[in-house]
């Protein structure tokens, strides 16, 4: 079975930067060669909007930097499902690209473990992917360790966002809630999720 996270949060909540920093902590940590971790990051198709946008730009820039782990340290690999957000529109197109994963990762060697992490866009329920990974075809090959939402500042401040329905499912389906302040998640937690899901 493959450990697997699933990991949402609202808008700007640092799930890019989630991904980067445990990538990192992860390379940190990686054992002898032999023993490395397989990592494979499936997520929706980046859509980056507008050019002009800053926001854009800033996810752009977060991903960029995601992609940049060095492969030598770490190997990690980058799916792409295109057709919507991961829980609604495109749960055809996961379903698909998840079995193909998980089919690809269970071939690899057996001294390379593999984890993979599931990453939402900002309005994902994420009850259509937990029912998803429990499916027959599906469940025996993941072991879901735990459902993540990040929250940070901005989103936690805002009324309108606070009480939207996607959000308070995004909290109510969490295992963890992970805060993500100015500087991401801390070292703790991120030892905390390695640990989960890897035995160092």
């Amino acid at each position: 079975m493959i450990p697997t996270l699933l990991i949402n949060g609202w808008r700007g909540c640092g799930k890019s930067r989630f991904i980067h920093q445990l990538l990192q902590r992860a390379a940190i940590r990686q054992g002898e060669p032999g023993s490395a971790t397989h990592w494979c990051v499936l997520r929706d198709a980046p859509l980056w909007g507008n050019a002009n946008s800053a926001s854009a730009s800033r996810v752009r820039s977060d991903v960029d930097a995601i992609e940049a782990v060095d492969a030598d340290q770490l190997a990690v690999e980058w799916v792409d499902v295109s057709g919507g957000c991961l829980c609604c529109s495109a749960l055809l197109p996961l379903r698909v690209a998840l079995v193909s994963v998980l089919r690809r990762l269970r071939q690899l060697p057996p001294a390379s473990r593999s984890v993979l992490l599931i990453e939402t866009s900002g309005l994902a329920d994420p009850q259509p992917l937990l029912r998803l990974l429990g499916e027959p075809g599906i469940a025996p090959s993941v072991s879901l360790r735990a459902c993540v939402t990040l929250l940070a500042q901005e989103p936690l401040q805002t009324p309108t966002i606070t009480g939207h329905p996607m959000f308070l499912a995004q909290c109510r389906a969490a295992d963890w809630l992970m805060w993500s302040g100015a500087e991401g998640v801390t070292s703790e937690a991120l030892d905390h999720t390695l640990e989960s899901v890897v035995s160092y």
